[in-house]
Protein backbone atom coordinates (compact mmCIF):
# COMPACT_ATOMS: atom_id res chain seq x y z
CA UNK A 1 0.00 0.00 0.00
CA UNK A 2 3.07 2.15 1.20
CA UNK A 3 4.59 2.06 -2.38
CA UNK A 4 1.45 2.83 -3.97
CA UNK A 5 1.51 5.94 -2.49
CA UNK A 6 4.93 6.81 -2.99
CA UNK A 7 4.83 5.79 -6.63
CA UNK A 8 1.98 8.08 -6.84
CA UNK A 9 3.23 11.21 -4.98
CA UNK A 10 6.82 10.54 -7.36
CA UNK A 11 4.57 10.77 -10.27
CA UNK A 12 2.78 14.14 -9.32
CA UNK A 13 6.04 15.69 -8.00
CA UNK A 14 7.95 14.79 -11.19
CA UNK A 15 4.89 16.50 -12.81
CA UNK A 16 5.01 19.67 -10.96
CA UNK A 17 8.84 19.77 -10.89
CA UNK A 18 8.98 19.44 -14.92
CA UNK A 19 6.27 21.86 -15.06
CA UNK A 20 7.60 24.71 -12.50
CA UNK A 21 11.60 23.99 -13.13
CA UNK A 22 11.52 27.26 -16.47
CA UNK A 23 10.16 29.85 -13.89
CA UNK A 24 12.40 28.53 -11.14
CA UNK A 25 15.73 28.21 -13.17
CA UNK A 26 14.83 31.53 -15.05
CA UNK A 27 15.25 29.40 -18.12
CA UNK A 28 13.19 28.36 -21.56
CA UNK A 29 13.56 24.48 -21.55
CA UNK A 30 16.21 23.35 -23.99
CA UNK A 31 14.68 20.77 -25.39
CA UNK A 32 10.79 22.00 -24.82
CA UNK A 33 8.22 21.40 -21.73
CA UNK A 34 7.31 18.05 -22.35
CA UNK A 35 10.68 16.60 -22.09
CA UNK A 36 11.34 18.49 -19.01
CA UNK A 37 8.09 16.87 -17.49
CA UNK A 38 9.19 13.33 -18.66
CA UNK A 39 12.48 13.76 -17.69
CA UNK A 40 11.81 14.33 -14.19
CA UNK A 41 8.47 11.79 -13.79
CA UNK A 42 11.54 9.07 -15.20
CA UNK A 43 14.03 9.84 -13.02
CA UNK A 44 11.77 10.36 -10.00
CA UNK A 45 10.44 7.09 -10.23
CA UNK A 46 13.88 5.35 -11.26
CA UNK A 47 15.44 6.86 -8.44
CA UNK A 48 12.54 6.87 -5.90
CA UNK A 49 11.69 3.15 -6.18
CA UNK A 50 14.36 1.19 -5.83
CA UNK A 51 15.97 3.30 -3.48
CA UNK A 52 12.65 2.95 -0.80
CA UNK A 53 12.75 -0.58 -1.63
CA UNK A 54 16.75 -1.68 -1.28
CA UNK A 55 18.92 1.42 -0.68
CA UNK A 56 17.79 2.45 2.50
CA UNK A 57 17.91 -0.39 3.85
CA UNK A 58 21.49 -1.30 2.07
CA UNK A 59 22.76 1.48 4.60
CA UNK A 60 21.17 0.57 7.57
CA UNK A 61 17.95 3.30 7.36
CA UNK A 62 15.31 0.30 6.82
CA UNK A 63 13.76 0.48 10.47
CA UNK A 64 12.91 4.18 10.44
CA UNK A 65 9.25 4.71 10.50
CA UNK A 66 7.97 4.38 7.37
CA UNK A 67 6.20 7.60 7.07
CA UNK A 68 9.99 9.38 7.75
CA UNK A 69 11.16 6.76 5.16
CA UNK A 70 8.96 7.74 2.67
CA UNK A 71 9.53 11.43 3.48
CA UNK A 72 13.55 10.98 2.71
CA UNK A 73 12.85 8.87 -0.09
CA UNK A 74 10.52 11.65 -2.17
CA UNK A 75 12.87 14.60 -1.10
CA UNK A 76 15.85 12.84 -2.52
CA UNK A 77 14.07 11.65 -5.52
CA UNK A 78 12.61 15.32 -6.44
CA UNK A 79 16.54 16.58 -5.68
CA UNK A 80 17.48 14.28 -8.01
CA UNK A 81 14.97 15.41 -11.04
CA UNK A 82 15.45 19.08 -10.18
CA UNK A 83 19.78 17.80 -10.39
CA UNK A 84 18.92 16.40 -13.91
CA UNK A 85 16.79 19.20 -15.54
CA UNK A 86 19.75 21.38 -14.20
CA UNK A 87 22.10 19.56 -15.89
CA UNK A 88 20.32 19.48 -19.02
CA UNK A 89 20.23 23.02 -19.11
CA UNK A 90 24.07 23.55 -19.05
CA UNK A 91 24.60 20.20 -21.20
CA UNK A 92 22.46 22.54 -23.95
CA UNK A 93 24.56 25.39 -23.75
Amino acid sequence: MLLIVLVILLVVGGLLIGWLVPPLFKSEPPYGLAVDILASVIIALVWGVPWYLWGMEAIGLGNMPRWLLLVGVLADSWGFALVVLWLLRRIKR
